[in-house]
């Protein structure tokens, strides 16, 4: 028989199901529904959690890996770019060179926007607490020495001041425009070591004599050289080159102009919120994404791959990326999904980074020694990016075993599958021991395969695996779940309910699949005009959002146990709680059968889940074949 009442069947047997997830099971309003959701401990503070997700607006894919971080002096939050502030290189290539110098990368992603054409980033860096390129506008996040951070606009104004005039300075280490105003050049700014301008402009050479380029300090600064004419100006290490294009107007040229070799100069920089004044590295973001908690306007549509940098309530930031524009695996996320997802993971305020090809996120795993790729980048390959935000720590050995990293290579098993499983012994430094862990399991096996690798072998029965591991006294666990291998498993918004086939001569039942529909996620507007007075679903009884893979790996696991019981004999319950919750129990129903539609009354299930009915003439009988529907009644259209 089909389902008594589409409505309502569906909805109690859900309804139970819904009881059993666990509260990941429930749908990120961004992404999509849950499919799966991982963290693995990086390192002191800073956690690797991993999300994979179904779109059912463009029924695919979404994987998204981010960083946790709880500000610490352990592991530091730092900016890197190049030999010059338009270099690009690779998250990869950066992790390499910080690793050869004794760091330990714990984690990276790739920083700020920048012009594809000369690799000029588009908003603020610093490192090491000096300013290496500048501007009034844009937003930015800022790293302090004891691992905090701050987010936002820091709004800077960069003012020149002398004994005969002052001006303000529209940027450092940008590329200059006739219509910008008045720019100050570096040492950093390119590998000429040069200005880089094409075009002529009044150049004002210094050199410093005292301070340094800093928020919230001053940089004095002495009058070389002047060059009224110049175009890509040298600029050597210690000097400052100050300059307007000689068409940007004469107020930005008559301020230059007042300036004579010899000059003392005061260079200030002061930002809109003091909290900028002690930040030792910073990196800009061109767009701002949540803002006290709530999702920015206006941001940019279209499904792509992003990178984000949130921080939370409680000052712990969250590295963020998404991958994209790969059919299968991730289709992206809008900036505006992006925003809801640093929401869903505790963030106030988040920025948005470059992404596209540049979304890129390096980690160090637990038991390894260097840094590798762990998203996958959506061109195939690696973009060099002008710059990037790294997690570094000491990789100086303690030689103290402080705890065991256990990792499962996935949470859920099929029955009967094997999952790789890797376990090391990490010292108090989190760098891992050469020390041999051993591995068992409560259930299935656990042995090593012909490449060296740990696996689990889980049983055949659906249920949980504690695997644990073991070594100099300290011992940690990490579970399964089993699954046991359904023949087949559909997830759609609509398929067949039951089917069969019989062998042509004997009759003999070959197979039969039964199926169950749950309306899971619909809103009134899903439905037809027709049933939005009868049907309903998960979402609108409940108000949550309901991850169709985990409540289907439910039913699974519900109709397994439903099953047994069979088995064993043990209908009893069962019978008691469908007979108290199937709402067609004396209700009059229509009965199918060889292509007779007859109306009768529903009034019990026997022992044997057959179905009790009288007819019109009232004789009672239990029907076991046929089809038992509600369609033209009690509002339901035929």
């Amino acid at each position: 028989m089909k389902a008594l009442s589409r409505k309502c069947t569906a909805f109690l047997l859900s309804l139970t199901l819904l009881l059993t997830l666990a509260p990941t099971a429930l749908a990120s309003e961004a992404p999509g529904d849950d499919l799966d959701l991982r963290s693995t401990t990086l390192n002191r503070g800073a956690e690797l959690g991993e999300g994979t997700f179904w779109s059912n607006t463009f029924s695919d894919l979404r994987q998204e890996n981010y960083v946790v971080y709880t500000p610490n002096t352990s592991v530091t939050p730092i900016v890197t770019y190049g030999d010059y502030t338009t270099a690009t290189s690779t998250v990869s290539a950066a992790a390499k060179r910080l690793e050869e110098q004794g760091l330990r990368v714990v984690a990276g992603i790739n920083g700020d926007y920048y012009d594809t054409l000369n690799g000029a980033p588009l908003g603020t860096v610093m490192t090491d607490g000096v300013l290496r390129v500048a501007s009034a506008s844009n937003y930015a996040v800022g790293f302090r020495a004891d691992g905090t951070a701050i987010l936002g606009a820091p709004a800077l104004a960069m003012q020149v001041e002398s004994a005969n005039t002052s001006f303000s300075i529209a940027a450092v280490n940008q590329v200059r425009y006739s219509y910008g105003g008045i720019y100050l050049y570096t040492y950093d700014f390119n590998a000429r070591r040069s200005t880089g301008t094409n075009a002529a402009g009044y150049d004002v050479v210094c050199s410093a004599v005292d301070g340094r380029l800093s928020i919230g300090e001053s940089l004095t600064l002495t009058v070389d050289e002047i060059l009224p004419e110049a175009t890509d100006t040298a600029v050597s290490e210690g000097k400052y080159v100050l300059t307007a294009n000689l068409l940007s107007g004469e107020e930005n040229l008559a301020l230059l102009r007042a300036l004579a070799v010899g000059d003392t100069l005061t260079v200030t920089v002061r930002a809109a919120d003091e909290g900028w004044n002690d930040v030792d590295y910073m990196i800009g973001a061109l767009y701002q994404l949540v803002e006290n908690g709530a999702v920015c306007t206006g941001l940019a549509a279209g499904a792509a791959p992003r990178t984000a940098i949130g921080q939370k309530a409680d000052g712990s930031l969250v590295l963020y990326t998404i991958d994209g524009r790969r059919k299968g695996y991730s289709i992206g996320a809008s900036l505006t999904q992006v925003a809801q997802r640093m929401i869903e993971l505790g963030c106030v305020t988040a920025l948005s980074l470059d992404g596209g090809g540049s979304t890129t996120l390096c980690v160090t795993l637990p038991e390894d020694g260097n840094a590798g790729v762990y998203n996958t980048p959506s061109e195939g390959s690696l973009r060099a990016v002008t710059n990037h935000i790294f997690l570094v720590a000491s990789n100086e050995p303690s030689g103290t075993l402080d705890h065991i990293a256990l990792r499962t290579e996935s949470n859920r098993v099929l029955a009967g599958a094997q999952v790789l499983l890797r376990a090391s012994a990490i010292d108090t430094n989190y760098i891992p021991m050469d020390k041999e862990v051993s591995i068992a399991s409560d259930r299935g096996s656990v042995q090593t395969d012909e490449l060296g690798n740990t696996v689990l072998t889980a049983p055949k029965t659906a249920g949980t695996v504690t695997v644990g591991a073991k070594v100099g006294g300290k011992y940690t666990t990490a579970e399964l779940r089993v699954i046991e291998t359904p023949d087949e498993i559909r997830l759609g918004k609509s398929g067949t309910l039951t089917e069969l086939s019989l062998e042509g001569e004997s009759g003999a039942l070959q197979y039969a699949v039964i199926g169950i529909g749950v309306n899971c996620n619909n809103t009134l507007e899903d439905f037809p005009p027709e049933l939005r007075e009868v049907a309903t679903s998960l979402y609108l009884e409940t108000g949550k959002r309901v991850q169709r893979a985990a409540l289907a790996a439910a039913l699974i696991e519900e109709l397994d146990k439903l099953y047994a019981a069979l088995q064993s004999g043990d209908t009893a319950s069962y019978l008691t709680s469908y007979r108290r919750d199937c709402l067609t129990l004396g209700r009059e129903v229509q009965l199918l059968w060889q292509d007779v539609k007859e109306k009768v009354t529903a009034l019990d299930v026997d022992e044997q889940f057959g179905l009790v009915v009288r007819r019109a003439d009232g004789t009672v009988e239990t029907i076991r074949t046929g089809e038992v529907s509600v369609r033209g009644l009690y509002g339901y259209v035929e």
